[in-house]
């Protein structure tokens, strides 16, 4: 499942789900390709939906069969002040919940223990950045392995492609084929 979350479809990052939506396909794989701001995804959890503890909306559980169903997650998205945009920050709350991402576990009126579900899946996160590289850690790179640690996703990569803004052509055509080399070693093998 590729996830990308960028409203412009001539953006670097659409260069990006492209180049791996392509790839994925060459190797015999399935793919459920998602653009969330061409979908007009809604990101509000909304309280009805929150007390629920399901969604009934169609879309959401469309996107929940794809995540039961996909090896592999796949999210591409630009750095806003310091995160991903806030349709995916919505897409994570609404998707990665409990039941589908995590669960909590134990008998009535007793402690509950907290259950990752997500084991078995690998996940990739291609952030796009106008920012120089930081010293240090990167607040993406630590909210990514956050939510994946939550959920059980123990074989992740998390890339983030610094000074996107000011990189030429020739630097951006490295970007992809860097991608496309990470997806090549990295993807679980066709089956």
């Amino acid at each position: 499942m590729i996830i990308e979350c960028h409203p412009d479809d001539h953006s670097f990052c659409h260069a990006i789900a492209m180049t791996i939506k392509e790839y994925v396909i060459s190797q015999a794989h399935s793919v459920y390709y998602h653009s969330l701001y061409q979908e007009n995804f809604s990101p509000v959890l909304s309280l009805e939906e929150l007390k629920r503890g399901f969604s009934l909306d169609e879309e959401i559980q469309q996107f929940t069969n794809g995540i039961e169903k996909s090896e592999c997650v796949v999210f591409v998205h630009p750095d806003w002040w310091g995160g991903p945009p806030a349709m995916l920050k919505g897409w994570i709350e609404r998707v990665f919940r409990s039941g589908v991402a995590f669960e909590f576990r134990g008998d009535d009126f007793e402690k509950k223990h907290h259950q990752s579900l997500l084991e078995n899946k690998t996940a990739f996160v291609f952030c796009t950045s106008d920012r120089q590289k930081p010293e240090g850690y990167s607040v993406i790179e630590e909210s990514w392995k956050d939510v994946f640690r939550y959920c059980g996703i123990q074989r992740s990569h998390i890339e983030l492609f610094y000074n996107v803004h000011d990189s030429t052509y020739d630097e951006r055509q490295a970007f992809l084929r860097e991608i496309k080399q990470i997806i090549q070693k990295k993807m679980p093998a066709q089956e």
